[in-house]
């Protein structure tokens, strides 16, 4: 999710994002340097705002943080006012943000690894294919500059192998 689809969904504005990103919201950079927003972690900071507003809408001591507290201060106070299935609740939801992170971090390397071996193997058939163009050359002015008695003497396995190697030739250039 980007960083507006998350402020549509909490309710809130963009500037309250950015507050709750490296606390409450752990977002990753795509490919184009976009950051993404986990739909788990987003969607358990909604759970979170739904009851502390319930809590505030019914007056009791659970009341939600003052609004202009830091959001590691404001979520301190949270953990002191929750009730103990809030707390099991957010730790779950936590716990789960955490290994949802741990999976993207991991699929990521795993991307990059898959693409190095990608450009490496690339890298490699490019080397074989210009010393397979450089020995065929090589071969191509051998036979060219060969007197017709030296082509003569040449065995057919040696012709067939010629052969091959200039219809390669021919596919590649």
């Amino acid at each position: 999710m980007t960083r507006s689809a998350v402020a549509r969904r909490l309710a809130c504005s963009i500037a309250s994002v950015r507050r709750m990103e490296g606390s409450e919201l752990h977002p990753t950079r795509d490919s184009r340097g976009v950051l993404r927003f986990d739909r788990g972690e987003v969607e358990a900071a909604a759970a979170r705002r739904a009851v502390s507003q319930q809590h505030a809408q019914r007056g009791t001591e659970h009341a939600e943080p003052a609004p202009d507290m830091d959001p590691a201060t404001a979520e301190a106070v949270w953990l002191t006012r929750c009730s103990d299935a809030d707390f099991a609740a957010y730790l779950e939801q936590s716990r789960a943000a955490a290994r949802e992170r741990s999976r993207r971090r991991q699929e990521a390397a795993d991307e990059e690894l898959r693409e190095w071996r990608g450009r490496r193997n690339r890298r490699r058939q490019e080397a074989e294919a210009q010393s397979m163009m450089a020995d065929m050359l090589r071969l191509v002015e051998a036979v060219e500059q060969a007197t017709p008695r030296e082509i003569a003497r040449l065995s057919d396995e040696d012709v067939a192998e010629i052969r091959s190697l200039l219809s390669v030739v021919q596919r590649l250039g």
